[in-house]
């Protein structure tokens, strides 16, 4: 499966590439495409091509939050990124230019989580649940606040293999 279809991902940023719009959403999608291929790439132990796509997406999520400051579901993945940039060593950081912290990541994933809570309809509403749980209980030792992250949000974790895992484990 992963050889037949790692093609989609070049066709998939070519088609935004030939379309591209003033939009938040166009560097955002992008991103996400690359990061999503950056996790199958490193379950395939390819660990320098997941590398350069996580850091592909990273200037494409920092472009956007200079270009659209105000443009919150670019915090959901911009967040991640930075809180795993903590765990490279300083001196990669440095080489590649990655800047990040748990606290800056914290503050971005409590913003969109905050916005999730209020708005119901949120898209990435589910996602950033996820995100923002797996952060409080791995990333920053909040383990009670992370267990109630499902409850504040009012999402209902029978629907999701992903949230039922999370807050089983």
């Amino acid at each position: 499966e992963y050889a037949k279809r790692i093609g989609n991902k070049e066709i998939r940023l070519e088609k935004l590439n030939a379309n591209y719009v003033s939009d938040p959403y166009y560097n955002f999608i992008k991103a996400e495409i690359l990061l999503h291929w950056a996790l199958v790439h490193t379950k395939f132990d390819k660990k320098i091509k997941a590398g350069n796509e996580i850091y592909e997406a990273y200037k494409l999520l920092e472009t956007n939050k200079k270009l659209y400051p105000n443009f919150i579901d670019n915090n959901k993945s911009l967040s991640v990124i930075h809180i795993l940039a903590e765990s490279v060593p300083k001196w990669v950081r440095k080489l590649i230019g990655v800047k990040g912290s748990s606290s800056l990541g914290s503050s971005e994933i409590k913003l969109i989580a905050d916005y999730s809570i209020k708005n119901k309809d949120h898209f990435f509403r589910e996602e950033v649940a996820a995100i923002y749980s797996y952060i409080l209980y791995y990333q920053l030792n909040k383990k009670k606040e992370a267990i109630n992250t499902f409850d504040q949000f009012g999402i209902d974790i029978s629907d999701s293999p992903l949230l039922t895992f999370l807050k089983a484990s």
